[in-house]
């Protein structure tokens, strides 16, 4: 089996995996802090800090919950020694 691969799948047509070697990670986090921006159709959003969720899951089942058909996007939130960024992990357009 090939290291690296293409997939053609319909959600993402230029979809990249490869192997990887888990001792390359130097630190994980078990109890990630999530943000969950709702945005409205005139472009202002709902911003929104979420901990103890115990799991990614539990962040996408409250945020599709309380969107009331705006969009919404969640990110990590991760924490460095003099700053704060965030990883987007999902994006779903608003129905309004």
């Amino acid at each position: 089996m090939d290291a690296e691969r293409e997939s053609t799948m319909e959600e993402s047509p230029a979809l990249s995996a490869a192997r990887v070697d888990p001792r390359d990670v130097n630190w994980e986090d078990l109890h990630p802090v999530f943000r969950v921006y709702f945005t409205e159709a005139d472009g202002s959003t709902d911003e929104w800090r979420i901990s103890q969720a115990g799991s990614v899951e539990k962040v996408l089942t409250w945020a599709e919950r309380e969107s009331d058909a705006r969009a919404q996007t969640i990110y990590v939130e991760v924490r460095g020694a003099m700053e704060t960024g965030l990883v987007c992990i999902a994006h779903k357009p608003g129905a309004r």
